[in-house]
């Protein structure tokens, strides 16, 4: 009997090294022959000098036996059969001697720790001061709703000493009353311009435990050849691969780029692993309510001169809360000129807003594992 070859050329995927994370893949074609009888005359003349059966042409026919496991490789779109095992990061085996090739280490079950912002925090505020805009005699004691006389700062003051709207001594309010129209002074409220609020650098915070993920599952694929190698199947369909391992938890398997579906009967248990993540988690960007409590004082001087050289009141103190008013002793006392001194902004407090934590932390690149069941 004459024998001839089937020849079956696979492409087998090889993995080369990983480097700084990535892993790459070259192609070799596998040429794998099978023996079958001759249908034809060679095989009448085999039949004739052998009597029609012959054991020892049926052993040398037989070829060697798979020492592993013969899988199906009938999918293009898939990697040839290997091991597979997935568990626990801490429980990691090694690729067992007959598939040594290991690929790189894959993940699944991704487990994110943080789940909040840094808090945002506000300056004080800061803020600039306008003068009174009136200064007002009275024909009698603070508040008490008696005549008054102005002796208003001029527009656009800018505090320094000013006789404008002096009010001669001895002045009657009304005229000829005999009621001295300066009893008392009411200085009017300083006002508070410009205020505003600042967040703390940073202005957006990070994620608190920015770093804080890991993964629940670790999967590795395990590659190696049979002895033979790739022969010893009967069925041409199939190919002779290292044997899987269920008690240690390797599973025979193909594996494809993506998230894809499994094919065909053989191989219909699906495992997703992935080769990183992105962090796509932010912060939103802090910021900060109005101004409250901030505050302006100052101290306003009133002299009987139009100098500033001789005072009435030494200094009284004015805020931008409410006007301020002094009663004035002895009564009917000229009113010369006026100067302020002292002009201070007192920052206020902030509320802090804004800082929520937005986005996700989500799985890449993913590899497909179709496993027999």
């Amino acid at each position: 009997m004459r024998r001839r070859a089937t020849r079956i050329a696979l492409s087998l995927l090889l993995p080369t090294l990983a480097v700084s994370g990535a892993s790459g893949c070259y192609v070799t074609d596998i040429i794998i022959e099978r023996p079958f009888e001759d249908a034809g005359a060679d095989a009448g003349e085999a039949d004739a000098g052998n009597g029609g059966d012959s054991p020892d042409a049926s052993e040398e026919d037989a070829g060697p036996s798979c020492s592993g496991d013969c899988a199906p490789i009938n999918h293009p779109d898939f990697d040839l059969p290997m091991l597979f095992w997935f568990g626990a990061p801490n429980q990691i085996p090694e690729c067992p001697n007959r598939a040594p090739v290991r690929h790189d280490l894959l993940h699944a079950d991704l487990l994110i720790l943080a789940d909040d912002c840094e808090p945002c925090t506000c300056k004080p505020s800061t803020g600039s001061c306008g003068l009174p805009e009136t200064v007002t005699a009275h024909a009698g004691l603070c508040y008490s709703g008696a005549v008054g006389t102005s002796f208003d700062p001029p527009p656009d003051w800018d505090g320094s000493c000013t006789a404008a709207n002096s009010i001669p001594a001895q002045a009657q309010c009304p005229p000829g009353s005999g009621i001295p129209c300066v009893q008392s002074l009411m200085i009017g409220a300083l006002t508070k311009l410009d205020e505003k609020c600042e967040p703390d650098l940073p202005q957006v915070p990070k994620v608190k435990n920015f770093s804080g993920v890991s993964w629940g599952l670790a999967a590795i694929s395990c590659q190696g050849y049979t002895n033979p190698p790739l022969a010893g199947c009967e069925d041409p369909g199939e190919i002779c691969v290292p044997a899987a391992d269920p008690e240690a938890g390797f599973r025979q398997c193909i594996r494809a780029r993506g998230d894809v579906a499994c094919p065909g009967e053989s191989y219909t248990k699906k495992f997703v692993f992935y080769e990183g993540y992105d962090d796509q988690r932010t912060c939103m960007a802090c910021t900060c309510g109005a101004p409250a409590d901030g505050v302006c004082t100052a101290f306003v001087s009133v002299f009987k001169d139009g100098a500033c050289t001789d005072p009435v009141v030494p200094g009284v103190a004015a805020s931008s809360d409410d006007p301020a008013c002094v009663d004035l002793t002895p009564k009917g006392q000229p009113l010369g000129s006026k100067s302020i001194s002292g002009v201070t902004y007192h920052s206020g407090t902030c509320q802090a807003g804004g800082g929520e934590l937005e986005g996700t932390v989500v799985p890449v690149r993913p590899i497909t594992f179709c496993c027999q069941p």
